[in-house]
């Protein structure tokens, strides 16, 4: 044993490295919960501020609505769906004939289904009563949701049963606007200006400029396409083009035009060679002026690709007769269906 006085003095202990240990990590936490914050918040088109909280303390809300009525649509385009007889022999015309009668409307109608109907027959039953008698003969089930959701097979079938044989069924996907696959493949989604994933209302965007991204939504078509449906709907098959777009960054595809990016996305649409009437809506600038860059939809290359096209543009109708509009609210103030939106071929 070494005696006191021969021990070597070695000075009075700091704290000083427990503190920087200390600050380290509190430095580490902050910039987690940074990164954590940006990723969970959304930003409403009003500028407000939420933070989507995760796990079952604080489940996640529905993701909501743009904007425009354009993701809870209706559609049958005339003959699409239902094909026009052949036509008959004229009769030759006798020296007194009788007036022309003009042809009768399309009798093509269809209604969105909302997806939380589906669990419950009671409401199944009263919104088929409801279709019947406004008439509906078409209904849209959501395959692929805003959310990111996307039905099986068998779900899907399920659905389709649950309304019965008296209907014609269109599958409709959400195509770039997904608020999941951007959380699983983050090089998949649209980007913030300063980092990570652009969110807004309505959730996050896969990058039209994303390959994988594009050869995701392409095989979801497909899949689609096989199932026993009588048509498909596409919706938000274009960029996002309403809320904060300018805190968006396409980093080295800024300058590529997005109108040319959809088109090539829909040319290879064509390859997959579907069998069933595809159809697609619109985003109203599209189909008021013509053209928008911002959201790549060129409304000529859409009338042109596909078997119909839809679009909310209020009082001011296109000049192409090919668009057809969405109604954002019900027709008739004592129809039930408040949940659904129609979409008549009549003139209106």
């Amino acid at each position: 044993m070494v005696p006191r006085r021969l021990r070597s003095y070695r000075g009075k202990r700091h704290k000083r490295p427990v503190l920087i240990v200390l600050l380290c990590v509190f430095l580490l936490a902050a910039g987690y919960g940074v990164f954590w914050l940006f990723e969970n918040m959304s930003i409403g088109a009003d500028g407000s501020v939420r933070v989507n909280l995760p796990g079952f303390a604080s489940p996640k809300p529905e993701v909501p609505e743009p904007p425009n009525p354009a993701d809870l649509v209706v559609v049958n385009p005339s003959g699409a769906l239902s094909p026009t007889p052949a036509p008959t022999k004229t009769p030759a015309p006798t020296a007194s004939p009788p007036p022309a009668s003009p042809p009768p409307a399309s009798a093509g109608r269809a209604a969105f289904v909302p997806p939380g109907i589906l669990s419950d027959s009671a409401a199944i039953e009263t919104f088929k009563g409801d279709m019947n008698g406004f008439g509906i003969n078409t209904l849209v089930l959501d395959y692929k949701s805003n959310g990111g959701s996307v039905l099986s097979d068998e779900e899907f079938a399920k659905a389709a049963q649950a309304f019965g044989d008296g209907f014609k069924y269109v599958a409709r996907l959400s195509v770039f606007l997904d608020d999941a696959a951007p959380r699983e493949n983050r090089s998949w989604g649209v980007k913030h200006t300063e980092g990570g994933n652009w969110i807004n209302t309505g959730g996050r965007w896969l990058n039209p400029f994303s390959v994988p991204a594009s050869d995701y939504c392409l095989s979801l078509i497909g899949a689609a396409a096989r199932l026993d449906v009588d048509g498909i709907l596409l919706d938000n098959l274009c960029f996002p083009w309403y809320g904060f777009t300018d805190q968006i960054s396409y980093g080295e595809n800024e300058s590529v035009s997005r109108v040319e990016t959809i088109n090539d996305f829909c040319a290879r649409l064509d390859g997959l060679d579907i069998k069933v009437p595809i159809y697609i809506v619109a985003v109203p600038q599209a189909a008021e002026a013509g053209l928008d860059e911002t959201a790549g939809q060129s409304l000529g290359a859409l009338t042109s690709r596909f078997d119909a096209v839809y679009a909310d543009y209020g009082e001011s109708p296109p000049a192409d007769s090919s668009v057809f509009p969405i109604f954002a609210g019900t027709p008739d103030e004592d129809f039930a269906g408040r949940s659904s939106f129609i979409l008549l071929n009549e003139e209106n």
